[in-house]
């Protein structure tokens, strides 16, 4: 007996399944994007490094930018120091008008409160003849830092050399002809103070 039932043809259209229609019907899986939290964390543990490292470093840069305006004040002090010097061939005791310069309290800047010049008599023949002059800086208490450098003072002492002066500056010393002369009574943290005055 032949059988005359209808038979169903299929041509493969509509056969295709997309990546997404799985997704969406669970036969399949969906592809992910971001970050993990492992990643996350990895991420911020390193720039919590970098910054533990470059904020002091940054501090003490700022630091070391505001005593440069005590440096520059005191160069010209040092030139006043070494005309008299040359002038006079000997290093005349007193303070700053003594060497042609303004009163201490003068000397005033953003992070400078006053500049002096001393040199102590030192008796003798010639009674008008001192120890070779300090140079004291006076900061300001806004400095900041850690070690704070607020309130602080820079020292540069006088060595006199032939047909020259020299300066030991902050806690460096200089020897000249054999004797060794060492800059007194700086309390800046040497951290933040060039080589040649640690």
């Amino acid at each position: 007996m032949c059988n005359d039932a209808p038979k169903t043809l299929y041509s493969g259209q509509n056969q295709s399944t997309s990546v997404s229609d799985l997704g969406q019907t669970g036969l399949g899986y969906s592809v992910s994007s971001g970050f993990t939290l492992i990643e996350l964390m990895i991420v911020v543990t390193i720039i919590g490094i970098l910054a533990a490292i470059a904020i002091p470093s940054y501090e003490d840069y700022v630091v070391r930018a505001k005593l440069t305006e005590g440096f520059s004040l005191a160069a010209a002090a040092e030139t006043a120091v070494s005309d008299t010097y040359q002038t006079d061939g000997y290093f005349p005791a007193g303070s700053n008008t003594t060497y042609g310069l303004a009163l201490s309290s003068s000397f005033n800047g953003h992070y400078v409160s006053a500049l002096s010049v001393l040199s102590q008599s030192v008796g003798g023949s010639n009674t008008s003849a001192g120890t070779p002059p300090v140079i004291t800086v006076q900061y300001r208490a806004d400095l900041g830092g850690f070690p704070t450098a607020s309130g602080t003072v820079l020292t540069f002492t006088a060595t006199p050399a032939i047909g020259a002066i020299s300066w030991a500056c902050g806690y460096g010393s200089l020897t000249i002809n054999g004797t060794t002369y060492t800059s007194s009574g700086t309390t800046v943290p040497a951290i933040y103070l060039p080589p040649n005055c640690r």
